[in-house]
């Protein structure tokens, strides 16, 4: 599943390429990305705040995409909401990461197949230096496709 959703990342996210975003771990209920700090560096040489919020918009999407998959469900995944504390500096090269309990998305996925619509909240965080660096929690919306 790692290729699939780096072939989608970039294909539907054309921002993830210049990023320098790739997909290390890919699956249902875990998705983790690794960025160079390089392409996302602020004029302080830490990473910008923007990428460090997209990075973990980009892993709650993953996550979605990746259930949504493995369910054979077709759905368009949005961000609706969010909020973000940022944690400590990014100097380095980080990760952002996505992480679900079993059957975490269970109602969601019953709601979007009888409504069509579902919303769903993701928590992510960024790492750096094996360091958590950026707390975000998401709400994300599903939009089913006829």
């Amino acid at each position: 599943m790692k290729e699939l959703l780096q072939e989608a990342l970039l294909e539907e996210i054309p921002l993830t390429k210049a990023m320098g975003l790739v997909v290390e771990e890919a699956g249902p209920d875990l998705v983790r990305l690794a960025l160079p700090l390089q392409p996302n560096h602020n004029h302080k040489q830490t990473a910008f705040g923007g990428s460090l919020y997209s990075a973990a918009v980009l892993a709650g999407w993953g996550v979605l995409w990746c259930a949504l998959k493995e369910r054979g469900l077709r759905a368009q995944v949005v961000i609706s909401g969010s909020g973000e504390r940022f944690l400590r500096a990014v100097d380095a090269d980080f990760s952002s990461e996505c992480v679900v309990a079993p059957g975490g998305l269970d109602l969601a996925f019953k709601t979007l197949e009888r409504k069509g619509l579902a919303r769903v909240q993701l928590d992510c965080v960024v790492f750096c230096k094996g360091e958590a660096c950026v707390a975000f929690q998401g709400s994300f919306a599903l939009v089913g496709i006829k």
